[in-house]
């Protein structure tokens, strides 16, 4: 009996590890298809890229997006970074999002428009899906891309320090101008030395983390088209925060 017993559980330990064996084989198998996918990708988007006339990149991270489809970050010096989607069948229509450069620099210049004297401003505009509703172009609209897509933006408003008292009032005024011109996102706020201003404002291409360095310390305000969302109104949160 006791010799029966010890060939069932040498058989049932041999099953186990054929079994761990298997789903082994089964992962690696399945680990390294999904990297030879994902080098699929990154090489389709590198196709792509090239057909635009973007010769100095570096493909990143894939990720998955809605819908079937897939992104592939890319680094530039010449663009910065941005993203580039496929599908995952590999054909069909391909979108980048190198257009947020040109909305980010028209969203600057539609604040511009309402800043008072001694108040800087530059924005960064994003599509709230990630993957774009459809292909934009640098040459499209802001007002179309808005009315069309989902999008939302980051504004850094910097003060000289002689205004810091108003910075609340300042920062309370612009969010509730552009939540009127219908837009959504977050304004932070910050009164800066003149010579941090003077630095940023001589920046050939406005760098986000500097002008993100500049306001630690700062306010927030929420952006939003909401009725009611009046100055006074983001005045009261700012203060009860």
């Amino acid at each position: 009996m006791k010799r029966k017993g010890a060939v069932r559980l040498k058989r049932l330990l041999v099953g186990i590890l054929a079994c761990l064996g298997l789903c082994g084989c089964l992962e690696s198998g399945a680990a390294g298809t999904e990297g030879s996918f994902y080098d699929q990708l990154r090489a389709q988007a590198g196709q792509y890229l090239t057909s635009l006339g973007v010769e100095d990149f570096t493909l990143g991270l894939v990720g998955r997006q809605q819908e079937g489809w897939y992104s592939v970050q890319v680094t530039s010096s010449s663009e910065g970074t941005f993203d580039v989607f496929l599908t995952r069948s590999g054909a069909g229509e391909i979108r980048d999002n190198l257009s947020l450069r040109s909305l980010s620099r028209q969203m600057t210049e539609v604040s511009g428009e309402h800043l008072k004297d001694g108040e800087f401003c530059s924005a960064w505009v994003g599509f709230i899906r990630e993957l774009p509703a459809r292909q934009w172009t640098a040459d499209d609209p802001l007002s179309l891309v808005q009315e069309e897509d989902a999008i939302y933006a980051r504004w850094y408003l910097l003060v000289e320090e002689q205004y810091a008292g108003e910075l609340a009032q300042r920062a309370a005024r612009l969010g509730a101008q552009l939540g009127e011109l219908g837009f959504t996102g977050t304004l932070y706020a910050a009164a800066v030395p003149a010579e941090k201003l003077n630095e940023l404002r001589e920046q050939a291409e406005p760098v986000q983390a500097d002008w993100q360095d500049a306001i630690q310390g700062g306010l927030r305000v929420r952006v939003a088209p909401e009725e009611g969302r009046s100055a006074e109104q983001i005045l009261s949160e700012l203060v009860a925060g």
